[in-house]
Formats: C-alpha cells, structure tokens, sequence
C-alpha cells in the first residue's frame, strides 16, 4: 500500500468540491472516486457522549519547495486534536481548576511531552507518517477549557521540517500538485479503546491555510482535501492535501516559446535552391547547435525525472524538426536533376505543414486542460475550507 494511502475514505474539501487535484498527463485527469459513505463527521453534542472520536483540525503555516526527484517538500503544520475522557470530568467540579478570570488550564505533561501525568488522561498516539526529516522540535500543549463538555481535553503540537510524497509531472509546466500530510493512531490503547479521527461539523473546525501561505512558482489554492479511514492495518488515519497549480508563464514564454522561434528559423532553408546544399547545410548546422546549446541551459532549470514530461516532448519534437530538414535537404540533392525542384517544394510545404500543425495541436491541446484545470479547482488563492464529501486523487 502506498505512503498515506487509505481504506474506506472519508474526503472533505472546500467550498467547491475537487473532483481531481493530480494531473499527471494531458489533457485527461486522472481521477479516483473511491470514496465510502462513512463519513466519520460528528456533531458537538455527539462529542459530548462518544469517547472514541479524536477530533483533528490541520493548520497549514507554511509550504517550501517541492523536490520531485526527492519525492520530498517541506512545511510547517499545526495539529489540534480534541477527544473526550470521562474519568477527567472532575476537573470541572472540583472548583481547583478554574475561577473568574481563568477560563482554560494547561495540563502538565511528561519530560517526553507525549504523556500525561495525569492517569485520567490518554493522549492519542500520534504519529506523522510522511514526516521523514523533522526540523525545529515544538512542544506540545494539552488544555482544558471551562466552555468545553466535561472531559474534552485538547491536545496541540507544530510540526516542521520535510515530508515525503510522490510528485507526477509529467504535465510539466502545467502541472497540478497535491503534497499531503499524512498523521495516524498508533498505539495499543487507542486500537484497543477504538479511537477513530473524526471532523466536527463546525466551520472553524475545518483544515485551514494560512491566508499569507504562498509560494514563487505555484498558485495557492484556497481548497484543501481532508481524508479520514484506516490503513491496512486498521490503524486511524487522516490526509491533509493542499492543491497547487504550477506558474507556467516562465517556462511558456522564456522556453517554449523562444525555443520554439530558433527552430522555426531552420524552415528558411528552403529559401537556397536544392543544390546549394553547403548553404543549407551551414544555415542548419548553425540552428541545430543554437536549439542544442539551449536545450542543454534549459534542463538545468527542469525537472529531473526518469520520464518525459509535456515540455521534454516539445523539446524533443524541435530536434525532430532539425533532423528531418537536414535529412530532405541531403536527400533531395540526389534526386534526378529537373526533379529537385519539384520534389523540394513538395517537402518544403509538408514539413512547414506538419510543424504549424504540431504546435497548432500542442497549443489547443494546454489551452483545453488548462481551461479543464481552471474549471474544476477555480480560482486560486487561500482561505478558510468548507467541508463537501467528494472524490478524491491519488
């Protein structure tokens, strides 16, 4: 089973549903609608009787980088994690906790941080699966507050460092990213008490990025995808996805665009005579080793992965061009002679055809996906999500 990967799924998103937040190829998504109808969503008075649910609000505070090659990206989340305990409701009748002017007490914890010193209390034993180089070490907080139902202890901790995910682009640039936080149970206890994530269905309940949450090479997206089941297991788990768009414009109109111009000039070898070759020769020679010598500067800005990506076809399909410009131009020296004319303007109107129509093709086929891209995720930008039981993307 893959990294987060999860059983009966539960899957909240924002105020619009996301039907896919992965696209790996053009122009189709790939789509996943496994999606189960146990919706692990409890209301506050529910809360008040079930000692099972541990409640789990994710706060996103900050995204780095994404590294496909690594498969890593970093950021830095706020956990909160709100469960009941019936053996800690004396707290509110014992008149030692609060007063008038104390509303809430912070609960002592062990030299650990992960364990109570109170014996009423069982912190859930929560474990982030995909945090695989941890930074700053954050202590966490346990609370109770005098609003609250007898016996709802509130658990809080931040999270920083780099977390691990798979990353397809082969829709690069244009490609659409879902780096995922991925947090489970994983204790006796709670396996034993048959603790299990849950989401309140309160607004404020729900995941949230900062609204200062943004990045140099991505959209934002205000859409958040919450997951909450079980692993293999039957361990709880709980997704966290942030949604983000690539910025394109970059790669469009500093690569493709003049990379695409220095090919094109090739086609002006049809403006010698077929046996002028060492003329034609020499005019490609000069655009084939110009488009190489930039192609060769550009990849150090692409992606490294064992795969072609939408911008490595394009690449490719200009070499493709040189290749079979120099190739006619060889050949067509060998035609019978009162033919080479003839054949020449044959060839010429072929290959100027098939190369206004690959990248009339090429162009109407991202305009289509990114129109399908837009229509599906919205604008971008960030604030608070709603919760929509919807399909999920893996």
């Amino acid at each position: 089973m893959e990294l987060g990967q999860i059983r009966h799924k539960s899957v909240f998103t924002s105020d619009q549903t996301i039907k896919f937040a992965h696209f790996s190829d053009l122009p189709t998504p790939n789509v996943d609608s496994d999606v189960d109808s146990h919706t692990r969503i409890i209301s506050s008075d529910q809360l008040k009787t079930n000692d099972k649910a541990v409640v789990v609000t994710l706060t996103v505070h900050t995204l780095g980088a994404l590294d496909p090659l690594h498969s890593e990206f970093s950021a830095c989340v706020n956990i909160k994690l709100r469960w009941l305990e019936p053996k800690a409701s004396k707290m509110w009748t014992d008149g030692t906790k609060f007063s008038a002017t104390r509303s809430h007490v912070d609960l002592p914890l062990d030299d650990s941080g992960l364990v109570s010193t109170d014996d009423s209390i069982h912190i859930p034993a929560l474990v982030v699966e995909n945090l695989v180089a941890p930074g700053r070490e954050y202590r966490p907080s346990l609370q109770i507050r005098q609003a609250d139902h007898p016996g709802t202890i509130r658990w809080e901790r931040k999270f920083l460092g780099a977390y691990r995910d798979v990353f397809i682009v082969k829709a690069f640039p244009f490609d659409v990213q879902r780096p995922k936080i991925v947090i489970r149970l994983n204790s006796q206890y709670d396996k034993e008490h048959g603790r299990f994530f849950a989401h309140l269905n309160e607004q404020e309940e729900m995941p949230v990025i900062k609204p200062g949450v943004t990045m140099a090479e991505w959209h934002v997206y205000k859409k958040l995808l919450g997951q909450i089941g079980e692993d293999e297991k039957h361990k709880p788990m709980y997704t966290c996805s942030v949604v983000l768009r690539r910025k394109h414009e970059y790669f469009t109109f500093n690569i493709m665009l003049t990379y695409g111009v220095i090919c094109s000039m090739g086609l002006s070898v049809f403006n010698f005579q077929p046996d002028e070759f060492e003329q034609r020769s020499t005019l490609l020679l000069t655009v084939i080793f110009t488009a190489i010598a930039f192609k060769f500067l550009v990849t150090q800005e692409l992606p490294r992965v064992p795969y072609s990506t939408s911008l490595d076809w394009y690449l490719n399909a200009g070499v493709f061009l040189l290749a079979l410009l120099f190739g006619e131009s060889t050949a067509v020296v060998h035609v019978l002679e009162g033919q080479q004319a003839h054949v020449d303007a044959i060839f010429a109107k072929t290959i100027i055809g098939l190369w206004a129509a690959y990248n009339s093709w090429y162009v109407l086929r991202t305009k289509l996906y990114l129109r399908k891209v837009a229509r599906e995720l919205g604008p971008p930008g960030v604030a608070k999500a709603s919760r929509h039981l919807g399909q999920s993307a893996r």
